[in-house]
């Protein structure tokens, strides 16, 4: 047993893997504008021109994440719930960081403090929506492309945990600590395995 009829899986994959590549691309240019900022100019990247290929990026990925529900065709209901979910501890985490520990004093501008929130917080989006994939998939399907799922899964903790890092030493001014780069490189190196184990399974069922 497949998800849906292989033809009909194939046609939105395709359509899919659209939204993956240019989701890939914007982050390459904004890692190469990152870099250019950090390495020739000497100079803080965040907040840079950077962002708006990296908030691009994480757009295309989100999209993606929705148009692939046409495949695994999970309950509005469950949908709904996880969101009432995810909004409420988005508000508790903005309410403690706002009032209690006053992040804002610490936060150049309002920019500075909205892509703080934003990163993390599209990181654990995609990491509740892989997870929500992946257990969907394993109720419906014998085979094991939903472990394609976990690897994103993966890819969007460690980012959470890069933008997390990178945010901190950002606040208090100390870069001293790269600990954040090894995040991202880790999260973009299980990006990398998913969709290619992705291609591979969609490769194979689109020559049978």
């Amino acid at each position: 047993m497949i998800l849906r009829k292989p033809n009909t899986s194939v046609r939105v994959v395709n359509k899919s893997y659209i939204l993956i590549f240019f989701a890939s691309f914007t982050w390459f240019v904004a890692e190469c504008i990152f870099g250019y900022y950090n390495g020739f100019l000497k100079e803080d990247p965040y907040p840079s021109l950077a962002d708006f290929f990296y908030l691009v990026g994480y757009l295309l990925l989100l999209a993606y994440l929705v148009i692939i529900n046409k495949i695994y065709k999970i309950e509005f209901s469950i949908i709904i719930s996880a969101l009432i979910t995810f909004f409420i501890m988005t508000f508790y985490v903005i309410y403690l960081s706002v009032f209690i520990y006053q992040i804002p004093l610490y936060s150049g501008n309002i920019y500075d403090l909205t892509l703080l929130f934003f990163y993390p917080l599209a990181d654990l989006f995609i990491v509740m929506g892989s997870l929500m994939y992946y257990f969907k998939g394993r109720s419906i399907s014998i085979n094991k492309e939903n472990r394609f799922w976990i690897l994103i899964a993966l890819f969007g903790f460690f980012f959470f945990m890069g933008d997390l890092t990178y945010g901190y030493d950002d606040l208090l001014g100390t870069f001293n600590n790269y600990i954040f780069d090894l995040f991202f490189n880790i999260g973009y190196l299980f990006l990398g395995i998913g969709i290619i184990i992705r291609m591979s399974y969609f490769y194979n069922l689109k020559k049978q």
